[in-house]
């Protein structure tokens, strides 16, 4: 039996705490809604914005790749 779970949707209230950073210029709307595209839910995207991932192309190349948004987040002293 196959499961189908609805799309991941993100809203424009998880935007909006991050202004200009997270909507690009754009609106919270308009953003919410290219992230839901992408594929992100509330609180994937959520997680992003809060570790500074406010490009949509670089959070989705990261999701790719099993990599976090803790896990980007994260500050080195290593340049590598």
């Amino acid at each position: 039996m196959e499961v189908y779970e609805p799309a991941a949707r993100t809203s424009p209230e998880t935007i909006k705490p991050c202004g200009q950073f997270a909507d690009r210029g754009a609106g919270a709307a308009a953003a919410a809604q290219a992230w839901s595209e992408a594929g992100f839910s509330d609180e994937l995207t959520s997680r992003g914005v809060d570790g500074r991932c406010f490009d949509l192309a670089a959070a989705r190349a990261l999701a790719d790749l099993g990599v976090t948004p803790e896990q980007a987040a994260l500050r080195t002293r290593q340049s590598r």
